[in-house]
């Protein structure tokens, strides 16, 4: 957020008035208010948890702190921060003291709080911790022989992903045309798969294959009523015709959806 400058003058001052269109849109965020309960309150101070702004104000927040980091207390542990998420890595108890006593007294400066539930010492290799949907943990690896990290989707983020799913395919929607329900489900697959095909998410991905056929098996059983004459093997051909795309489309193309 720093302005730069060339030759002693902001390069700011050449958009004076997109920067003002824009410092506007912000102060009517800050102080729109919010709605709980069915009721509006004023926000004279800070941004909601969720808001629009508050990613923006933490990064303007935090990157004091994380500059201060890099420059002297980068030996301590490796700091590692998303919006107002972060994760500090030591290698040891004592570094993890120091790290928690440091950061303790930078947030202060800044006059922020570290969140009761979400601040906690793990041991990454007893039972790992979970950041931005992704759950965090070292296992010995055959390949390498020593213990390294692995990432893949946290138990969370998989029952936010089944249920939007389940949204996807209850029985309110029965009269949705098959094809806007393979529309919404691919959206929610790409969704699922960008995400999360850079951590080591072969096992969880193919799991959500096989939850997404099986909903859809039940959708279509509910669908044809009593007196359907819906079979695996009919359905299988279907899905094959419909364009449903994978969470894991490379690999385990053999994975059956494990209909009843």
């Amino acid at each position: 957020m720093t302005p730069s400058t060339t030759g002693g003058h902001s390069d700011w001052c050449s958009d004076g008035g997109a920067i003002g269109g824009w410092l506007t849109r912000i102060r009517q965020w800050l102080t729109a208010g919010v709605v709980e309960d069915g009721r509006w309150q004023a926000t004279p101070t800070g941004t909601p948890p969720g808001g629009v702004l508050s990613r923006l104000r933490a990064n303007i927040d935090l990157h004091v702190r994380d500059r201060g980091w890099e420059e002297r207390q980068a030996g301590v542990g490796r700091l590692s921060r998303y919006a107002d998420d972060f994760v500090v890595v030591c290698r040891t108890r004592q570094q993890v003291a120091e790290a928690r006593e440091i950061i303790g007294r930078i947030l202060e400066w800044l006059q922020l709080t570290r969140h009761p539930d979400k601040t906690r010492l793990v041991g990454m290799a007893d039972e790992g911790c979970d950041c931005l949907g992704f759950h965090l943990h070292k296992q010995p690896s055959k390949r390498a022989r020593r213990l390294v990290p692995y990432a893949w989707p946290s138990g969370q983020a998989m029952r936010g992903v089944r249920a939007t799913i389940r949204q996807q395919t209850e029985r309110c929607r029965l009269r949705v045309a098959l094809v806007e329900l393979v529309q919404g489900l691919n959206r929610v697959i790409r969704g699922g798969w960008n995400y999360f095909r850079v951590g080591h998410s072969t096992t969880q991905l193919a799991d959500l294959d096989r939850s997404v056929r099986l909903r859809l098996w039940r959708f279509l059983r509910k669908r044809q009523g009593p007196r359907g004459h819906l079979r695996p093997e009919g359905d299988a051909a279907w899905l094959r015709r419909s364009g449903l795309e994978r969470f894991y489309p490379t690999g385990r193309g053999h994975i059956q959806p494990c209909m009843p």
